[in-house]
């Protein structure tokens, strides 16, 4: 579905920063050469997220964006009508 896409796009960042600082933990508590004899020698062999590969990600279409801001403005109306 489209609006899990867009809320997945606004926390690549963030998931990216957590691989890197998994990753680095690591090298610092089982070293360099452990990493490596389990084939792990970069944060992109600990975990994949599907950005990592350009192929695999699509942009949204100019429909398919209408259709996130619509719903997204239509749970904010409902959020807001609750309070």
């Amino acid at each position: 579905m489209k609006i899990v896409q867009g809320y997945q796009a606004r926390s690549r960042n963030m998931w990216s920063a957590i691989r890197w600082q998994t990753y680095q933990i690591m090298r610092t508590q089982a070293g360099d050469k452990e990493l490596h004899k389990n084939r792990i020698f970069n944060p992109q062999d600990l975990l994949k997220f599907p950005w990592d590969n350009p192929k695999a990600s699509q942009p949204l279409s100019d429909s398919d964006r209408e259709e996130l801001q619509e719903l997204m403005d239509n749970e904010n109306k409902n959020k807001n009508l609750k309070q």
